[in-house]
Parts: C-alpha cells; sequence; structure tokens
C-alpha cells in the first residue's frame, strides 16, 4: 500500500530514497577496515593501490557512498530520457537503493565506478539503435568503453557481443555499423599495449594466463552468515523471474520501440547472471550489474502492477529480512 501511494505522491518516493541513503551511509561507516575486500583482478598488478586504500580508507568509504547514489540517480535518469519511466517516477532509483543495500560495501567502489561508465557510455547507445537514433561514432565510443572494461574483466566480452544482438533484433543491414564497435574495440588495446610496450613490461606470458583464468568456470554456491540472507538471496530470484515474464509478457503490448528495448534488457538481464554466477573473479561487478538492472526491470514494470497482493507480501518479506540482515551487521 505505501508503494501504490507513493506512486502517485513523488514526495514519498522521495522520502523512501532519502531514508535508504541515510541506512546505507551508516552501514559503509560502520564497516571494518579491511583492504582485501578491495577486489578487481587487474589490481595484482598494481600493489600500490592497496597501499593508498589502507591509507586512506575512509575516503574510498564516501567515495564508494557517493558511486552508490550516483548510480541510482543516473538510472533513473537514463530510463526517463528514454521514455521507459513517466517523469515523476523514482522507482528504478529506489529499488538499487533497496536491492543494493544488501551487497553494499567497500568493495564495491572499482564495481560501481565501472557501472557507471556502463549507464553513462554503454547503455545509451544500445537504446538509441532501437530509437533510430543511432549514431556510428556512438559504436566507437561503446567498443573503446567495452575493452577498457575488458582489461580489467575480461568476460565482459560477451557484454560487448550483445551489440550485434540488438543489430540484429533491430534489422540493422549497414556494414559500417557492423565493423565500427570493433575497432573501438581494438583502439583500447591498442592503447594498451602501446602503454605497456612504452613501460617496457615483458612479462605478456602472465597477462595471457592472467586473463584466460578469468574464465575458469566456478561451481555454483552462494556465501551468507546468516539465515536472513537465505530469504533475501530467495526473495531476489523470485524477483528476478516474476519481473523478467511480467516485462516479456508485457512487451506484446507496447509500441515497436519500446518492445526493442524491453527485449534489450531481458537480454541483458541474462548476460547479468551469467556474468555474476558463472565467473567468480567478476561476482562484483556481476552482482552491481544484476542489481542495476533488476532494479530497472521492476522499476519500469512497478506502474503496470494491478493486483498488487503477492507483490505486496514479497515487498514486506524482502524489506524485514533485509533489515534484519543490516542490523545483524551492525552489531554482530
Amino acid at each position: 500500500m505505501l508503494l501504490k501511494n507513493a506512486s502517485r505522491k513523488t514526495f514519498l518516493q522521495l522520502l523512501y530514497i532519502i531514508v535508504l541513503s541515510i541506512l546505507a551511509f551508516f552501514k559503509l561507516i560502520a564497516e571494518e577496515k579491511d583492504i582485501n575486500i578491495i577486489h578487481c583482478p587487474l589490481l595484482t598488478l598494481v600493489p600500490y593501490f592497496y597501499q593508498l586504500v589502507d591509507n586512506h580508507f575512509f575516503i574510498f568509504k564516501i567515495a564508494t557512498f557517493l558511486l552508490y547514489i550516483f548510480n541510482a540517480i543516473l538510472l533513473t535518469y537514463i530510463l526517463r530520457k528514454h521514455k521507459l519511466i513517466e517523469l515523476h517516477k523514482y522507482y528504478p532509483s529506489f529499488f538499487f537503493l533497496l536491492f543494493g543495500l544488501f551487497i553494499l560495501q567497500t568493495s564495491l567502489f572499482i564495481p560501481f565506478l565501472i557501472n557507471s561508465i556502463i549507464l553513462i557510455f554503454l547503455i545509451p547507445p544500445l537504446f538509441s539503435i532501437s530509437d533510430k537514433n543511432y549514431n556510428q561514432k556512438n559504436g566507437l565510443v561503446f567498443g573503446f568503453f567495452c575493452g577498457s572494461i575488458m582489461l580489467l574483466y575480461a568476460p565482459f566480452v560477451f557484454f560487448f557481443l550483445l551489440i550485434y544482438f540488438v543489430f540484429i533484433l533491430n534489422g540493422v543491414s549497414t556494414w559500417r555499423t557492423y565493423v565500427i564497435p570493433f575497432l573501438g574495440l581494438l583502439l583500447s588495446y591498442i592503447y594498451f599495449f602501446s602503454a605497456l610496450y612504452l613501460a617496457d613490461y615483458e612479462n605478456y606470458s602472465f597477462l595471457l594466463s592472467f586473463y584466460s583464468n578469468q574464465f575458469t568456470i566456478a561451481p555454483f554456491s552462494i556465501d551468507f552468515t546468516n539465515y536472513f540472507q537465505i530469504i533475501i538471496y530467495s526473495c531476489l530470484l523470485l524477483f528476478y523471474l516474476i519481473f523478467f515474464y511480467l516485462l516479456l509478457v508485457k512487451s506484446n503490448t507496447m509500441s515497436i520501440f519500446i518492445r526493442k528495448k524491453y527485449y534489450f534488457i531481458l537480454l541483458y538481464s541474462v548476460f547479468s547472471i551469467i556474468f555474476s554466477y558463472i565467473f567468480s573473479n567478476c561476482c562484483f561487478l556481476g552482482s552491481t550489474i544484476f542489481i542495476t538492472i533488476l532494479s530497472t526491470m521492476v522499476g519500469i514494470y512497478e506502474s503496470f502492477i494491478k493486483k498488487r497482493l503477492i507483490y505486496n507480501i514479497l515487498i514486506l518479506i524482502f524489506l524485514l529480512a533485509l533489515l534484519a540482515d543490516y542490523f545483524h551487521f551492525l552489531y554482530a
């Protein structure tokens, strides 16, 4: 009922967002110092970064919090710009803060930073293809930033392939359109290996093993520290399955331009699942991407929900488990 009322009142939506932001701030402030949780594969090549984190851990906490809020705001802005939500709706931001509160820790500093790059430089070009406003120059930018992220997380190559699925989905036939993103990808690697060459780097066998090891498929497992987290994981899975189905069904009633955007969102959600739970070295970034796309799906469809009983019960269970886990974290 509270969420239904909030859909009509912008102030109430913003109030929920402020409350979640305050909870997130105190969770990060209460986090104990541990430089080993700053996880990024390529940082094995930059040991100085760990010293930087050790000396300025509080600053990294604040930076993580600001990126967390920035990602939430940015998500709503992009969906609104591409006419996927109404002007007075802030549900994508609300759900990003809500779902993200569960996984929030300073280890997400780099994943939040990369997720910001994805939202700014990678998602808009993919949406613009469906709007027939795609500029081939955007493909170069798309490929370049995909390649830059792949230098940290090699399995991100699967996201790069998404643009070709979107091209096919939208009936793009110009060969230049298919080639330019690949040229942008090559450009990022040319810059990277040129920098290594100028720095007289010679251990290329290490780089090869470093990137190949990232494609190691890990056995499925979920770590939890209390039983409340099992409930939270179960709710997130239910949210995903329910809203995947609802968005797929709803797409049949939408205009062709919105429908194709819905299809891309569903494809992206499948990618986030693969990235999160198959490649263990990418789980931090994968979790951030999954939370982002889940918030997108729920945020878009929330306004279309008419029978809210099951939805409200699921939200209530999730909130109770989340708060229980939150206070367990603060006082354990």
